[in-house]
């Protein structure tokens, strides 16, 4: 028998979908892993130009799409209700075909030493 146990996220609002108003400036990945790959991006805030981190999850083998949609959108509004200094910001998500599937999320750059 299958249990169904209530989101305890589910109160928390969803980030902002930012379809549209991001862009990969570079395809080779600041960092790449097992789980995601992150890019360097440009994002249209308030008719200025932002620096964004573009964290593209990996498609993962065996795992089925519905359990990592849920997750991925767990992910989404918990990051997104975070508030502190050593946290950056969630600004929001995009989870259409030119930024591939299940998804991508939105943060600030981090600037890095050079």
């Amino acid at each position: 028998m299958r249990s169904f146990v209530k989101d305890p996220f589910e109160h928390l609002p969803e980030a902002p979908d930012l379809c549209g108003q991001v862009t990969i400036q570079d395809y080779k990945p600041v960092y790449s892993g097992p789980y995601s790959c992150v890019y360097r991006g440009t994002y249209k805030k308030e008719g200025q130009n932002v620096a964004v981190a573009v964290k593209i999850l990996n498609e993962l083998r065996g795992a089925a799409l519905d359990s990592t949609l849920r997750k991925l959108k767990r992910e989404r509004r918990t990051w997104g209700a975070l508030r502190h200094p050593n946290i950056l910001p969630l600004y929001g998500f995009i989870d259409t075909e030119e930024f591939f599937q299940p998804g991508s999320l939105i943060s600030p750059e981090m600037a890095a030493e050079r």
